[in-house]
């Protein structure tokens, strides 16, 4: 949830629940606008595309395909990156915004869009918080900052200098190019969990729809070799497994989610993966499943990272996580006991991991009254 990436959702929050409506998918975005708000995430084939649509029909078509692809898990009613995402271009409409162009059209909006809070904001030697509307109040003008990114060990990616420097000029702009360009590229193919959905098109050019593209997608059995694992488990490389997330859903429904680590001494510059997992109830029955396929580079010792997650209801549960290396064969199966907090109660109810590291969260918490006394809502930046 970016978290930074779900190590894959390029950006998550702190999620605090109070019962507060989760952000649901939302209607297709004017096809004017939808290239300027998604210039960082669109990968070169999809940027030439789009380009070359000429109705209005497929270029909404080309944005459910383009949610579809960065669906971290496609087995479930939602889409957290796209949730994310317009939460996103909603708060840097707020932070970034200029009389004449809207904050998430921005570089400032982009940026944070694609990979989150920076770990510095260099400016005259001083660090900021992101608070662009100070300058419109005090009449003054905004100053050029930098905004300082660097690897990290659950990134999905790394930058070609183990850091990312990006220079903003008093309008909120960066010069693209060079290996600024290369390292956001790099960044943004990381968000695509499901590659073997595509973009085709009918001999007259329209664009086939998602539904029929979905169904004739390899996906369409996706994570087969790992559920197998899940029926006769096995342990052919050390495997963690751990809870990253805890949130409510646009439908009220608790979603889990986590990461896994497989040691499996990979070489390549990719690895594919089936990834599935399935949560059982304190009397052993299998209540939820979901898999997926994976495509990650290794980390620098050779394990894969990835994620997984199921739609659960509040209560207690053993979570089995399997992965299956495509090219290889060998699989492995980890468990894990996880609590699913009730987001509906009355109490307030925290998830116990903050994605975005380095980053003050206070910034990011805004308190609300409610009933008579302070509470808090989850505030997505």
């Amino acid at each position: 949830m970016h978290p930074r990436h779900r190590r894959l959702l390029p950006v998550l929050c702190v999620l605090v629940a109070t019962g507060a409506p989760g952000a649901a998918e939302g209607p297709a975005v004017d096809t004017r606008r939808f290239p300027k708000l998604v210039h960082l995430l669109l990968l070169p084939g999809e940027q030439e595309l789009l380009k070359s649509l000429k109705d209005d029909k497929d270029r909404r078509e080309f944005q459910k395909i383009f949610w579809a692809r960065r669906d971290p898990t496609p087995g479930t009613p939602a889409n957290e990156f796209e949730d994310v995402v317009r939460s996103l271009w909603k708060r840097s409409d707020e932070l970034f915004s200029y009389p004449n162009q809207k904050g998430s059209e921005t570089g400032c909006g982009q940026v944070l869009v694609l990979l989150g809070p920076p770990e510095e904001i260099r400016a005259r030697g001083l660090t900021r918080e992101f608070d662009n509307l100070a300058y419109l109040r005090e009449g003054s003008t905004r100053e050029p900052e930098t905004w300082v990114y660097r690897d990290r060990p659950a990134l999905p990616y790394h930058f070609t200098s183990a850091e990312l420097r990006v220079a903003f000029d008093p309008e909120c702009q960066f010069a693209e190019g060079g290996i600024v360009s290369a390292d956001m590229q790099r960044a943004a193919g990381a968000l695509v969990t499901r590659p073997d959905l595509g973009y085709s098109q009918e001999s007259d050019g329209r664009l086939v729809p998602l539904a029929a593209a979905a169904t004739a997608a390899p996906s369409a059995g996706a994570g087969a070799g790992a559920r197998a694992l899940l029926a006769a488990p096995r342990q052919d490389f050390p495997l963690v497994v751990e809870t990253k997330l805890a949130m409510r859903g646009p439908k009220g429904e608790p979603y889990l989610a986590g990461l896994l680590r497989a040691s499996a001494a990979a070489s390549e510059t990719e690895v594919r993966l089936s990834v599935a997992a399935q949560a059982a109830d304190a009397g052993g029955q299998v209540v939820a499943s979901a898999a997926r396929e994976v495509a990650a580079p290794p980390e620098a010792d050779g394990s894969v990272v990835a994620s997984w997650g199921l739609a659960l209801k509040p209560g207690r549960y053993t979570v089995t996580v399997a992965t299956l290396l495509r090219g290889s064969g060998k699989g492995s199966v980890g468990t894990l006991a996880v609590e699913v907090p009730d987001f509906g109660g009355a109490a307030l109810v925290a998830s116990p991991l903050v994605m975005w590291l380095g980053v003050d969260r206070a910034q990011f918490i805004r308190p609300v009254k409610k009933t008579g006394r302070d509470e808090h809502e989850g505030a997505v930046v």
